[in-house]
């Protein structure tokens, strides 16, 4: 039952992103892109000067 749920949920999750993903035009993309890798970079340096201050 909850793998029903599960796999039901990550499609209706696939449609909606492959919809705003077909609806964002390619600036938009190339600019969510650039805003995800810099949020992942900066949460990666973030703790690893945690880490660092730590020692």
């Amino acid at each position: 039952m909850k793998g029903l749920m599960q796999g039901k949920k990550s499609r209706v999750y696939e449609k909606c992103s492959r919809r705003v993903y077909d609806t964002a035009d390619p600036v938009h993309r190339i600019g969510l892109g650039i805003l995800f890798w810099g949020t992942m970079m900066y949460l990666c340096f973030s703790l690893f000067s945690l880490i660092n201050q730590m020692k």
